[in-house]
């Protein structure tokens, strides 16, 4: 049932479909989450208080703890025979994102990069290989893995960026003809973006569906919008950068895509329709970023106009 309204009754032949209405924010189907800032002692009885209906099944009752500061609190829940302290994990893999305390998701793109590099050496094994079967099965095999999801664990460190082209670079060499060329050579012959082009592309539509509501959240919970009046130059949706004491902090998603946003044409913003923004975003970041290099050789490269 969303907002009053119920779905008609259906066999359920093998679980429960990602991103179905049984999924939401922190519950997904039987997996749910609890989370809380925690500053002092109430703050750890308010999150107490919420997990009382589940106490039924405290074997599966984990913590963690995100933050430079270390949590002094241990937390214990009772199975109705005894008290037992919860473990506290160092990473947690929700649906198929490998959380750590820091943040810096350099464990999930390790496990990312091992995956789409098995695919890789799948595609290898074909006896014959052109680049445009090459392309069909890198897009289809190998770059959904460096991309879920990734304007939740969008990488922080310039390694672990180059350790995810990797995956790229080796995949574009698997054409005979293509594997004595430069490495941005072989991106334009198979009309292939680099993946740091693909992730800032990827947060501009995610912005895009924010700020219009096709996802179920408003766009002030994510983001500090301006003023209407404060707006004297581009368009009406700019979002304010807030100043960050932490490098973590900046590189989160309603920070991180501000600056690029900001800049975006106003006839872009305000396109009518998602493919419409998707082509009209291309053409605006063309005239600032160089796609077959952004990303090679250096985080940032942009093209002079």
């Amino acid at each position: 049932m969303v907002n009053g309204k119920s779905s008609s009754w259906t066999n359920v032949l093998s679980g429960i479909p990602q991103g179905s209405v049984l999924a939401c924010v922190m519950v997904f189907a039987d997996d749910t989450k609890v989370f809380t800032h925690v500053q002092d002692e109430d703050d750890c009885k308010e999150i107490w208080m919420s997990l009382v209906i589940g106490q039924t099944g405290v074997s599966k009752f984990v913590t963690m703890h995100y933050g430079n500061q270390q949590d002094p609190h241990t937390y214990s829940m009772s199975d109705g025979n005894s008290k037992r302290n919860l473990d506290v994990f160092q990473e947690e893999k929700y649906l198929g994102v490998k959380f750590d305390p820091t943040l810096t998701f350099s464990k999930h793109v390790a496990m990312v990069v091992k995956k789409a590099n098995s695919m890789v050496g799948i595609i290898r094994t074909f006896d014959f290989i052109d680049e445009d079967m090459l392309r069909t099965l890198y897009k289809t095999m190998v770059r959904p893995h460096l991309e879920y999801a990734n304007c939740i664990w969008s990488p922080l460190h310039h390694k672990d960026n180059q350790l995810m082209e990797k995956v790229q670079r080796r995949a574009s060499k698997l054409a005979p003809q293509l594997k004595d060329k430069s490495y941005e050579e072989r991106l334009r012959e198979l009309r292939l973006p680099t993946l740091a082009y693909r992730h800032l592309r990827g947060g501009m539509i995610q912005t895009y569906k924010i700020m219009h509501g096709i996802f179920d959240v408003t766009k002030e919970a994510l983001f500090e919008m301006t003023s209407h009046t404060s707006v004297t130059r581009g368009h009406s949706l700019k979002i304010i950068q807030q100043h960050s004491r932490l490098r973590l902090r900046e590189h989160s998603f309603s920070n991180r895509v501000g600056n690029t946003w900001n800049d975006l044409p106003n006839e872009t913003v305000n396109a009518p329709t998602m493919n419409c923004f998707k082509t009209a975003v291309d053409k605006a970041l063309a005239k600032k970023f160089n796609r077959f290099t952004f990303g090679v050789g250096c985080l940032w490269q942009q093209v002079s106009n």
